[in-house]
């Protein structure tokens, strides 16, 4: 069953409603290649620690309006790149939530209008979490594989309906007494090929030589990352309920 839910993950659009996933994804993928290819703010980060740097050996030294400015822009380019990644967790979260939506039985008005607000909770909830468990992946992936598999299946718990916010958290630590390896087996072969395929990218990266190429790939890859987590996501705890 693992191998079957990784498989499907990577179909994205196979749903009902296959030209409106489409659209969104082909919407996402050109304002995040525009993103990337035109960054807010100065990308350049090195002028930032040169300031930071000549402050900390002259603390008396005033800031002149020049640096200010450049303080400013390259402080706006790191909360967008911030920005870009929680909202490329909130597209997983939501994928996952239409997902269940569409294939979980009931779809009363009330049962819409509760996915709706509780997908909406999950969002700021989860980002924030997701943003700081991200930095275990270097190393410890196999912890971060179980800790996103259990936030993940928190959030599941709480957007299909089955729980409240609170004894979601219960719920998500029963199901991966259960479904511990499938879900960790599947979080580590979708980070393999999204690994192999940034590498890839990251070789027609060096030298500069085919910088539209590579920013409309990382673009693409981005969104199509966030869709993939978020049908494999769904799969998973639909499938660890049956």
């Amino acid at each position: 069953m693992s191998i079957k839910v990784f498989f499907s993950a990577f179909n994205i659009d196979d749903t009902k409603n296959k030209w409106g996933v489409r659209t969104v994804f082909l919407v996402l993928s050109l304002l995040m290649i525009l993103a990337i290819m035109f960054p807010i703010g100065n990308p350049n980060t090195d002028e930032l620690l040169a300031i930071y740097q000549k402050m900390l050996d002259n603390p008396m030294q005033q800031v002149s309006n020049a640096e200010l400015k450049e303080i400013l822009m390259c402080g706006l380019y790191l909360f967008s790149v911030i920005a870009y990644d929680y909202l490329a967790h909130a597209l997983a979260i939501i994928t996952a939530a239409v997902f269940i939506y569409t294939r979980h039985p009931g779809k009363s008005p009330e049962r819409k209008k509760s996915v709706i607000r509780s997908t909406i909770i999950s969002c700021l909830f989860l980002m924030l979490i997701f943003s700081i468990v991200n930095s275990l992946h270097e190393s410890f992936y196999i912890i971060y594989a179980l800790a996103m598999s259990y936030l993940s299946m928190i959030g599941c718990s709480y957007i299909s309906g089955d729980h409240g916010f609170g004894s979601a958290f219960k719920h998500g630590f029963q199901f991966m007494k259960t479904n511990a390896p499938m879900c960790v087996v599947n979080f580590i072969l979708v980070f393999l090929v999204f690994y192999f395929a940034n590498f890839f990218v990251s070789i027609l990266d060096a030298g500069n030589a085919y910088t539209t190429i590579v920013s409309a790939l990382a673009g693409v890859l981005t969104i199509y990352k966030s869709l993939v987590y978020g049908r494999m996501i769904g799969s998973l705890y639909l499938f660890g309920t049956k």
